[in-house]
């Protein structure tokens, strides 16, 4: 049996990055791979990217991820408007991340696939962020089995593993099934916990169960306080639901 952790959208959160992979211990969790968004929004995309080169797992390249890569081929004014419009929407995350990442980590990141055909045992699995080749196109949970189908059905894959939407749920068509792990740095869909998922393959047979891991989310949210005060979802949204 193959048993696999999916990690994604950890956003430069090295803390909650951190302690899903010490809750890989429990879980007894050797391998994993990674649906994209490693940097933005927070402020340790270099440990997060430094930590995430160090296993050498299948990983692909989010939104965020090209957003940085995109940084380094324009021209210095039109970054400066780049990065004025992302600090007024989303913060200092791709700043920070512009001005701490070295040229190995930032290598690292450009020479992440889009995509990347895995098999699991008897399974075929495809990974990606957003849908299969297109790491901006959103999946929510209330979207149309219709929405699914258009990459399902045609893709020869029984398994498709996306992230993007920090949201955690799965749709099934047919007997084919698709997983998205939830947001390691900032879920959408509950407060105080990173979400991922673990994966478990039986010759044909899939089984998965979603997970939430405890971790000092208060101290992040202290640093968004301290560092992006105008961008107030960048800490109400690590606190939802939470009674603090």
């Amino acid at each position: 049996m193959k048993k696999i952790a999916i990690l994604s959208d950890i956003h430069g959160n090295i803390l909650a990055l951190k302690s899903v992979l010490q809750d890989f211990k429990k879980y007894e969790i050797k391998d994993f791979i990674c649906c994209g968004d490693y940097i933005g929004y927070y402020y340790e995309p270099s440990a997060v990217v430094s930590c995430l080169q160090n296993f050498n797992k299948p990983c692909v390249v989010g939104n965020h991820d090209l957003a940085l890569l995109r940084l380094y081929k324009m021209k210095n004014l039109i970054r400066t408007r780049f990065l004025k419009h992302y600090y007024k929407h989303h913060g200092s995350g791709l700043k920070i991340a512009l001005e701490t990442l070295n040229q190995e980590q930032l290598c690292w990141l450009e020479n992440l696939p889009v995509q990347i055909n895995l098999k699991f045992e008897d399974i075929q699995c495809s990974l990606f962020h957003g849908i299969p080749n297109s790491p901006v196109k959103y999946l929510y949970p209330n979207s149309s089995l219709k929405e699914f189908s258009k990459f399902m059905e045609c893709n020869d894959s029984q398994l498709f593993v996306g992230g993007h939407s920090h949201h955690q749920f799965s749709k099934k068509i047919g007997q084919k099934l698709y997983i998205n792990p939830g947001s390691v740095g900032q879920p959408r869909d509950i407060g105080g916990q990173a979400e991922w998922a673990i994966l478990q393959i039986d010759g044909k047979n899939i089984k998965f169960d979603f997970i939430q891991s405890i971790y000092n989310f208060q101290a992040v949210v202290n640093q968004a306080t301290k560092i992006d005060p105008h961008i107030s979802s960048l800490q109400s949204i690590l606190l939802r639901g939470l009674d603090v």
